[in-house]
C-alpha cells in the first residue's frame, strides 16, 4: 500500500521535538500535516522524541491502520518505557565511546 510522504513524517519529527513529550493522535487525518499520498489509510499514531541529553536525534512515528483499534493511552504509555530504554542505551554507547577516547589519549 501507500505510505506517507517524508515530509508528513519530518513535520511530525518536528512537532513532537518541539512539544518535548510523547504523543497519541486519534485521527492523524485532522492534524495538519502534509500527508503525501495513502495517509488516508491511518486512523491513529504515536510519536515519541529521541532525545538524549540535549541531542536531538529525531522521532519515532509509529502509525496504524485503519483496519485495526486506535492507539491507546496504555501502548503510549509502553511506548514511552521503550524509547526510554533506547535512550539510554544510546546514550551509555555515547558514554563508552567518550571514555575510551579519553583512555587513548592518556596513553
Amino acid at each position: 500500500g501507500s505510505r506517507p510522504s517524508g515530509e508528513f513524517f519530518n513535520a511530525v519529527a518536528d512537532r513532537v521535538l518541539a512539544r518535548g513529550a510523547a504523543s497519541r493522535v486519534p485521527s492523524p487525518e485532522t492534524q495538519d500535516l502534509p500527508y503525501g499520498a495513502g495517509a488516508e489509510g491511518f486512523n491513529s499514531m504515536l510519536a515519541y522524541p529521541l532525545v538524549v541529553r540535549e541531542s536531538e536525534l529525531g522521532a519515532l512515528v509509529l502509525l496504524r491502520l485503519k483496519e485495526r483499534p486506535a492507539f491507546t493511552l496504555a501502548e503510549l504509555r509502553r511506548g514511552m518505557v521503550f524509547i526510554t530504554q533506547i535512550m539510554m542505551a544510546v546514550d551509555n554507547r555515547r558514554l563508552e565511546i567518550e571514555l575510551h577516547r579519553c583512555q587513548c589519549t592518556l596513553n
